[in-house]
């Protein structure tokens, strides 16, 4: 019999028999197995870590703790060698005391076998990531530390190859109901603070996972069958801002997703007061107004032509039922009104996809986009720096097009339009034989 399980056997029977008498002993040598298996390849069979994982360990005695403790560090050393299919085993043993009462040495297990399962290779079957669904059906990221949690679900579900689907992911995001790993990943994200300039390595490898989550092919039909998915789509709209150089194929996931949420959740009769809506359409137009700057998007949002109709018939419900907020002159300013900032987003939208395309500004125009867009070359505490996108979202709107030009001089005319707006933008009024005419102002 090898040391290291004369040292196994010797401990679980003294554990099995509530014999202390060698404790101190019995511990050091735990303490010299432990030290050598950090430097050694040190294993042993499947039978005997079995034996210590279907122990019931004594939570009313530290002695018992202590060493049974010893006996999980050891596992946790060899979990990098060992089948994946121990992983089932090993939630079992985990579960079993991990709803005991939260005292020190029972709050060290748990934070041992959290770091046995960060230590586990890639699972690769379907029953394996099913069980490690289960697990987070009860086990909670509360009395320790997330870390071993964050490199557990990196090495289990990040994507290894991007051309190859990553199966762990599809597995999980076809798990509609019951899906407690989700839930687990949002309390995590919930966790990082995102003000703080300085993000950990553990909080890196957290949001390259969540890069992977909701650009994988799956994650569209996941979160569309979700009852609620407004969670999703705030926690995706933090992360894309954390990211510049999305590919073609992430840029087509993230589009496809945010397109048929918004498509869904604005047909019909647009009701402002209606929260849920609301949520989601502002989320959604968050993500693809930070993603508009990518030549990708133009191109997406000019295959789908209902997009553009159903953008500006939005944005003119909003425009119609939610006034702008200014300041009193009492110097306060009033509370904020339903749809804040979505009126930026379309116009940032707009603007990129106008920007040198004549097509899309005769859309625009002819779909009373333009005219919107004028109407919003004002101050709006309930939209920031709404002034000054619409500003620009006109310039590009007017540049080479004739029938736009003509079209903010008629408007002009009519003392519709603020003659300084046309002037930031660039254009100056001119009266030729009587026809009012807009041109641009000379350097």
């Amino acid at each position: 019999m090898t040391s290291i399980d004369t040292v196994i056997d010797t401990t679980l029977s003294s554990l099995s028999n509530s014999d202390y008498s060698n404790f101190d002993s019995q511990l050091k040598s735990l303490g010299q197995l432990i030290n050598s298996s950090t430097s050694q390849n040190i294993t042993t069979s499947s039978d005997q870590i079995n034996k210590i994982l279907n122990y019931q360990p004594d939570v009313t005695s530290v002695e018992n703790l202590r060493l049974y403790r010893g006996l999980l560090i050891l596992i946790r050393n060899m979990t990098p060698n060992l089948d994946v299919s121990l992983i089932s085993t090993v939630i079992s043993s985990f579960e079993r005391i991990y709803h005991f009462d939260k005292t020190e040495w029972v709050i060290k297990l748990i934070e041992t076998y959290c770091q046995i399962l960060a230590n586990f290779k890639r699972c690769d079957t379907t029953h394996e990531i099913e069980q490690i669904n289960h697990l987070f059906k009860w086990f909670k990221v509360d009395t320790v530390s997330t870390s071993p949690i964050i490199h557990f679900l990196f090495r289990q579900f990040n994507t290894l190859d991007p051309e190859t689907t990553n199966e762990n992911l599809l597995t999980i995001l076809r798990t509609t109901n019951d899906n407690y790993l989700m839930d687990m990943i949002f309390d995590i994200f919930n966790k990082i603070d995102f003000s703080n300039d300085t993000v950990s390595h553990d909080d890196k490898l957290f949001i390259h996972l969540l890069y992977d989550i909701i650009t994988h092919e799956s994650f569209e039909k996941w979160i569309t069958n979700q009852s609620q998915p407004q969670k999703w789509i705030e926690l995706s709209s933090v992360i894309v801002q954390t990211k510049d150089d999305w590919n073609n194929y992430e840029l087509a996931a993230l589009l496809s997703w945010n397109y048929s949420l918004f498509m869904a959740h604005s047909s019909g009769e647009l009701d402002v007061n209606d929260e849920n809506r609301e949520m989601i359409i502002s989320g959604t137009l968050q993500i693809l107004a930070e993603l508009s700057k990518f030549n990708a998007t133009k191109q997406f949002m000019d295959h789908y032509s209902d997009f553009l109709p159903r953008l500006i018939i939005v944005f003119k419900v909003i425009h119609d039922n939610i006034k702008a907020i200014t300041i009193k002159t009492s110097g306060k300013i009033e509370e904020l009104a339903k749809y804040p900032s979505v009126k930026s987003y379309i116009i940032v939208i707009l603007s990129y996809l106008c920007f040198e395309s004549f097509e899309t500004q005769e859309k625009i125009r002819e779909l009373g986009g333009l005219a919107l867009v004028l109407s919003n070359c004002v101050i709006d505490n309930n939209n920031p720096f709404i002034k000054e996108q619409a500003i620009l979202c006109l310039k590009y709107l007017l540049a080479k097009n004739p029938k736009n030009q003509q079209f903010v001089a008629d408007l002009e005319a009519k003392k519709t339009v603020d003659d300084e707006v046309l002037q930031e933008v660039g254009y100056q009024v001119e009266v030729i034989d009587g026809k009012v005419t807009i041109k641009k102002k000379e350097s």
